[in-house]
């Protein structure tokens, strides 16, 4: 039976994302969506902030099915918003709908517009083999000197286990060079997913490499609903030598396919769309592509 990527569900759709959103300042408004092929109807989750000077914005990311403009147009009224954002999913997409309604295409984007998407209703043997050589040969270099811890995060250990993540978030960010949130922020989203994620630590098995016995990489995964999504992951020199990332990833897809997820979401990729952006991503793009899967184009962002 062929899998159909786009029943996949995005984490910007979820009661969690809200929660998280609302410590930053955003006010979250759900309302309910049309029928999507036939199945029940579904919450829509916008999001509400006042900026200064530029005055009340409402995003709407990734929302499925057929847009209810009317609901949309009527909370724009009660928070007398300047501007709507929506950034649609593939699912029930119609330009001309949102040309009707007044909308036109926005260079404006606040979630992402390309993500890469593994099948994993398929048996482990099936997935691993639709993996580049390079990655299952760097898998197997690591199974043998590494071995994966699993932490799914409670109200117990949510503080040390953040703190942990964000020390080995923050390394890659460094060493790559790319932007890294607050520890604040960074550790607000691990609460607000606290029920529904784990955390899967790294650590060399030969003690001489690790002396504080201490994690050299990691990966944040959250479950929503259908999907695994590829939260944030975190590195060292000392992972990168032993090829950590890879085997987190492959032990993340273990994890959800015992947790019954039918997709693993990447949650970004580089957009051959928009060239001139997030040109940064293109690395770590060649590095999930290398685990096969799907390219999901969403559609352009509308103001």
């Amino acid at each position: 039976m062929e899998v159909n990527f786009t029943d996949a569900h995005d984490a910007r759709q979820t009661k969690e994302w809200g929660k998280y959103l609302s410590t930053m300042g955003w006010k979250i408004e759900k309302i309910k969506g049309e029928l999507i092929n036939g199945k029940s109807d579904h919450d829509i989750y916008l999001f509400v902030r006042v900026f200064p000077v530029f005055g009340t914005l409402i995003k709407v990311q990734h929302p499925k099915g057929k847009i209810p403009f009317e609901k949309i147009d009527a909370l724009a009224g009660k928070y007398k918003a300047s501007a709507i954002v929506i950034e649609p999913d593939v699912v029930g997409y119609n330009k001309n709908e949102y040309i009707e309604n007044g909308f036109r295409v926005s260079k404006l984007r606040y979630a992402f517009s390309c993500t890469i998407r593994i099948d994993l209703t398929r048996t482990e043997d099936q997935i691993i083999k639709s993996f580049s050589e390079n990655a299952r040969r760097n898998i197997k270099k690591a199974q043998n000197k590494l071995a994966i811890k699993q932490v799914q995060l409670t109200d117990a250990n949510i503080e040390r286990t953040s703190k942990q993540f964000y020390s080995l978030y923050k390394s890659l960010g460094k060493r790559k060079k790319f932007y890294v949130p607050s520890y604040k922020e960074t550790s607000s989203k691990m609460k607000a997913f606290k029920k529904t994620s784990t955390v899967l630590f790294a650590y060399p098995k030969n003690p001489q490499k690790n002396e504080n016995n201490s994690p050299v990489a990691a990966l944040w995964v959250g479950n929503c609903r259908n999907t695994a999504v590829y939260f944030h992951p975190g590195n060292t020199k000392i992972g990168y030598e032993l090829n950590a990332n890879y085997l987190l990833v492959w032990e993340a897809m273990l994890l959800a396919k015992k947790q019954n997820m039918q997709f693993f979401d990447f949650e970004s990729a580089f957009d051959p769309r928009y060239p001139k952006e997030n040109i940064r991503w293109k690395g770590y793009t060649d590095f999930k592509k290398k685990f096969g899967g799907e390219v999901i184009l969403f559609p352009p962002s509308w103001i």
